[in-house]
């Protein structure tokens, strides 16, 4: 195997009155053997981010409507892996700290590493891996259903983005979202939401 396949598109996500931001994707497809991270993790696996309670309710509506639009597909409901939850959960953090916006969204899924390697962190052994982004703010904390399907809905009309949640090979997913004010607030979106969902084929 030569390794992953990445596929980075930037793209509009579609919001509801008050939110704005953008969404970001990494396609992995797995070919013929594992997926290998293309640099070895640099340090021990990092201790999950405690998440808000407003953060969890926002990643556990998207991990249902993710699950809806699999099964929708014929497909059948993706497991939840607590190994890529906390990988999501992670990366979700470090997102939120250093772009909160995405506003370098051709950087925002090598903020630390690639997903390869965060996944790999965790302990978890994959045959293929994919990775959504997005970002959405508001003047204040915004409805977390609303903001939820909002971005999955997103990631639907994209067609790199709807490719990883319809993907066949992929059977479990995990979900984290750093919510907040972020460090370095822009005009009247003093509230931010960063979600990170992956999707794993185990081995």
């Amino acid at each position: 195997m030569n390794g992953p396949a990445f596929l980075r598109a930037p793209v509009a996500a579609a919001f509801p009155t008050g939110f704005s931001g953008p969404t970001a994707v990494t396609l992995v497809r797995p070919t013929s053997g594992a997926v290998s991270p293309s640099t070895p993790p640099a340090s021990a696996p990092p201790t999950p981010p405690t998440t808000s309670t407003y953060g969890q309710t926002v990643a556990q509506v998207e991990f249902q409507k993710t699950n809806e639009q699999h099964v929708a597909n014929g497909l059948p409901a993706l497991r939840l892996s607590s190994q890529l939850t906390a990988a999501a959960e992670a990366y979700a953090q470090v997102v939120f700290q250093l772009d909160p916006y995405l506003s370098n969204i051709a950087a925002v899924h090598t903020l630390d590493a690639d997903v390869g390697v965060r996944v790999t962190r965790t302990g978890y052994r994959c045959a293929g891996l994919g990775e959504n982004a997005a970002s959405a703010s508001a003047t204040v904390q915004p409805d977390a259903s609303a903001v939820a399907t909002s971005q999955v809905d997103g990631w639907m009309n994209s067609p790199p983005h709807r490719a990883n949640i319809v993907a066949a090979e992929y059977t479990e997913t995990g979900v984290g979202c750093a919510t907040g004010r972020p460090a370095s607030v822009r005009v009247n979106l003093d509230f931010a939401v960063v979600c990170i969902a992956v999707y794993g084929t185990p081995r």
